[in-house]
């Protein structure tokens, strides 16, 4: 009868070991998990383009990039009060503007070229994305855009002067060979650490390569710009909370 009893002991004791260990394994997966979702992967995606080209007058130059969270991208070259790099962050108002404005459309109707034989007429191209962020219809034109068109081109290029922009390049810099262009200097404050980056910007290869200094948080990071440009990496960086500046990382030229 004592075997009995202490073997029945023996098997209420492994019995209450394993359910406490069934419970820590469910307690350490359901912690992983919230810790996997507070981890939010950055993903940038196209939605809209203009660019507009030179003539043989005063023609404005530019770039107008849009994405789908709303940020827009302004890249001006020629014969505009923005020139550099700026971007802004349209309103939840404006995005649905858009939104219905894109949505109206049918895309696959409209011609790849609206192209007329004058040489001095400025060619305006006009991108529109998925949502997945693929080039869906591409437009060329140097005359008359279809109405629908024509009107969205014109609400974009409405943005260059309604919007609240920040100067992230000088125009200066849009060719300066010193600037390498896949690397950053990131000033991060405490509550960031490089594996935060790292993870949240893993689809863009970000990697730190070295600590620039022992009593800032200071760091040198690359990235794979074949899968980003730098403008963008630079501005989804500068708007991340607890990011104090971000610069891009220059050549060192030898001495004479």
């Amino acid at each position: 009868m004592l075997q009995i009893n202490f073997s029945a002991m023996n098997l209420r004791a492994i019995s209450y070991i394993l359910s406490s260990f069934m419970v820590l394994l469910g307690f350490n997966a359901c912690k992983s998990s919230k810790d996997a979702v507070k981890t939010k992967t950055v993903e940038l995606k196209h939605w809209l383009t203009v660019q507009k080209y030179p003539c043989f007058g005063h023609c404005q130059v530019y770039k107008l990039n849009m994405y789908r969270n709303g940020l827009v991208i302004l890249e001006g070259k020629e014969h505009l009060e923005k020139t550099g790099v700026y971007f802004s962050q349209l309103s939840q108002e404006k995005i649905r503007s858009f939104k219905r404005m894109g949505d109206a459309l049918n895309w696959d109707s409209y011609q790849a070229e609206y192209i007329i034989n004058i040489p001095d007429l400025p060619v305006t191209e006009l991108s529109y994305f998925d949502e997945n962020g693929a080039k869906r219809k591409f437009i060329k034109s140097n005359s008359n855009l279809p109405n629908a068109l024509d009107d969205l081109a014109k609400a974009m290029a409405g943005l260059i002067k309604t919007e609240k922009w920040t100067q992230i390049q000088k125009k200066s810099d849009l060719t300066n060979p010193e600037i390498i262009s896949d690397e950053f200097i990131v000033d991060m404050d405490s509550s960031l650490t490089t594996a935060q980056l790292e993870n949240e910007f893993y689809l863009y290869e970000l990697k730190s390569k070295k600590r620039l200094s022992n009593e800032m948080n200071l760091w040198s990071f690359k990235y794979d710009e074949s899968k980003i440009n730098r403008y963008e990496m630079l501005i989804m960086l500068r708007m991340k909370p607890g990011i104090r500046s971000v610069n891009n990382n220059l050549k060192i030229l030898p001495r004479e």
